[in-house]
């Protein structure tokens, strides 16, 4: 009977242990990361093709140009636009 109750109690214990664990560590979306997010919301939208292609470019430019500022050395900012 003892042993069955110290079998449970390490079970209990590892399942707990195991639960209480931290979530992998945050960490902020790259460049390229972003980038993809943004032309998959933008397929999502559903606008005319128009639009589409507009919006479409307007992300590619600014892709191109935070990209040759990252490889000039400079900071990259990339966020939403209201």
């Amino acid at each position: 009977m003892k042993r069955l109750t110290i079998l449970a109690s390490l079970i209990v214990t590892a399942t707990l242990a195991g639960c209480a664990s931290n979530a992998p560590e945050t960490r902020p979306y790259t460049p390229e990361e972003s980038f993809q997010l943004s032309m998959e919301a933008l397929n999502r939208q559903g606008l005319p093709v128009d639009q589409y292609v507009q919006a479409r470019n307007k992300l590619i430019r600014a892709h191109n140009e935070n990209a040759g500022i990252a490889q000039r050395g400079g900071a990259v900012s990339v966020g939403r636009e209201s």
